[in-house]
């Protein structure tokens, strides 16, 4: 929910005078996060093996509930009567997604090319790695991560990723003064809180509070970027909300690009404003819900 957030305090800054023309976004560099080793604090016998544990993948209890996010994602996908066979489906349609888009140039308009040194060699970085490619029954045999569960996968959990994002907000004078050229408008936002143990229903929550506010049904909007951090939570927003599947994360999601988690919000948003224009449609939502009970969403309409 963080690049979420960032576009709504820029809205706020906007709205209240504070300022007329902000950059918001968010970017993260999963891969310098460093390894843990335990036991080691008083010296080890010599010979002992130092165990590396990545603590991304493997959480760390929240402190409230005293379970891990894993678990919490586990049980709530067996209380709505999410299925693996749903979960492996959504992550592998997920991919497929990602890859038609790709192919078509779909994500052209919104990436940025960079020039980095790799192995004292100048590159052109002008897309995104290319995920890793799963067939179905690569999904089916894959173990469950939670101990007796059933559900969660390291295939249906998005993967730590580097990446960043940024969208560039101004005032309508700012527009006019500038004479720039709007791709869209950020028409309305929702924050909410759920209990913690049900943390995955938060993005459901806030776009739920969104319509309200806005006196808009589901129907009535085009084009969702709901984040699939894990499959069962995109999943049971869509059961819960009762979306039309094919309206939702259409070039695909996290779980084939990866969760840079401070880019994230800031991506789907950015790439929900391009879709929106590129396929002529008026309304979208990008949605999270977020750890510890969090929910956020925001409402963007093409200009």
């Amino acid at each position: 929910g963080t690049g979420l957030q960032a576009i709504i305090n820029s809205a706020v800054d906007i709205i209240t005078g504070n300022s007329n023309i902000t950059l918001v976004g968010g970017t993260d560099l999963m891969s310098s996060l460093p390894m843990l080793v335990r036991n080691v604090r008083f010296g080890t016998a010599l010979g002992t093996p130092y165990k590396f544990e990545d603590h991304i993948q493997r959480q760390i209890p929240d402190g409230y509930t005293r379970l891990t996010l894993q678990k919490m994602v586990e049980d709530l996908a067996k209380k709505h009567g999410v299925t693996r066979e749903a979960v492996d489906e959504f992550a592998l349609e997920s991919h497929l997604r990602w890859k038609a888009a790709e192919e078509s140039k779909a994500f052209e308009q919104e990436l940025v090319s960079l020039e980095v040194a790799l192995k004292k060699k100048q590159m052109l970085v002008d897309k995104d790695q290319t995920p890793q490619h799963f067939k179905s029954e690569d999904l089916s045999k894959l173990p469950a991560l939670v101990e007796n569960g059933n559900i969660l996968t390291s295939g249906t959990t998005s993967a730590p990723a580097d990446g960043a994002a940024a969208l560039l907000l101004a005032h309508e004078e700012a527009v006019r003064g500038h004479s720039l050229q709007p791709l869209a408008r950020v028409a309305g936002w929702t924050c909410v809180g759920v209990n913690p143990e049900d943390a995955g229903l938060g993005g459901v929550l806030a776009i739920r509070k969104l319509l309200d506010k806005q006196k808009l049904t589901v129907g009535d909007v085009d084009l969702f970027e709901i984040n699939e951090n894990f499959a069962s939570q995109a999943l049971i927003a869509i059961q819960e909300l009762k979306i039309d599947q094919s309206k939702v994360n259409v070039s695909g999601g996290a779980l084939a690009l990866g969760d840079p988690m401070s880019a994230t919000g800031a991506r789907m948003a950015t790439h929900l404003v391009h879709e929106l224009r590129r396929r002529n449609l008026k309304r979208g939502i990008a949605a999270s819900s977020c750890g510890g009970g969090q929910g956020v969403a925001i409402l963007l309409e093409s200009i």
